[in-house]
């Protein structure tokens, strides 16, 4: 048991399957025959631990959506859709890594809640609205740093379901290095920061300089014109003179000496 003060201090949400020590008073009820812990503190024995429920990835297994098949990113992006708080650090941070490293892309932003009740929900009908929007080659789902507990949406069943039955490519670039959500598992590619994401994607959006799209093969060598033949020519004759005329100068100062 855990008290309502107690359970403000806890900073990593309280999910079935994650590995805790708990520090508290133990009680004994002998006419139940019940043991009860009143918990006072609770240490995370492994912070990746966390941010999974198995109740949520045994929901994916039931559905068929794990394990899944990974899409691959689009060779050349033109258009991506870009789903954070247009509120967010996140947004300028991608952008101006984008467009830095050398991106092209049109960035569309689909503003969602990050956090509550219904971030959630937004999410998903951002994810929905992306894959009914006209020419959108990826979907960038992302988030700046936080606590764990910040970072719980992105652990939510719904989010999970709706990137897996996704036909658009989605990449991921939540929180820090060290974090890890559900999204991030069952995305087609994950990044470990918004910037991460950014400077992966502002490769695939630069069009190669050296092909076209209607012909990948080199372009043919054009045969050397006449005139161009010429010129060495000329320049044969000219060495061939100068020689002749060398060799009769010698032969008059041969002639001369004696």
């Amino acid at each position: 048991m855990v008290w309502s003060n107690d359970l403000k201090n806890i900073d990593f949400p309280l999910s079935k399957g994650i590995l805790v020590d708990v520090y508290g008073t133990l009680a004994v009820y002998d006419r139940q025959a019940q043991v009860q812990i009143q918990v006072e503190k609770i240490r995370l024995v492994d912070k990746k631990d966390a941010q999974f429920d198995t109740d949520v990835i045994q929901h994916l297994e039931e559905r068929g959506l794990l394990p899944r098949q990974k899409q691959d990113l689009p060779s050349v992006i033109r258009r991506i859709a870009l789903i954070t708080s247009k509120n967010s650090a996140a947004v300028e941070d991608f952008r101006s890594t984008f467009y830095k490293h050398g991106g092209t892309a049109q960035i569309d932003i689909l503003d969602v809640l990050l956090q509550g009740e219904q971030a959630a929900t937004t999410i998903v009908e951002a994810i929905n609205r992306a894959n009914q929007m006209k020419q959108i080659d990826v979907i960038v789902l992302t988030r700046g740093g936080g606590r764990h507990i910040d970072l719980s949406v992105f652990n939510d069943y719904r989010i999970a379901e709706a990137i897996c039955l996704s036909k658009i490519p989605v990449i991921t670039g939540i929180g820090h290095e060290q974090d890890d959500t559900i999204a991030d598992r069952v995305a087609d590619e994950s990044s470990i920061t918004p910037t991460g994401a950014a400077i992966e994607l502002a490769k695939l959006s630069v069009p190669t300089l050296n092909t076209t799209a209607e012909s990948d093969s080199p372009t043919p060598i054009e045969p050397l014109s006449m005139k161009n033949q010429a010129s060495p020519l000329l320049l044969n004759r000219t060495i061939m003179i100068i020689g002749i005329m060398i060799i009769i100068l010698l032969t008059i100062l041969v002639i001369r000496s004696f």
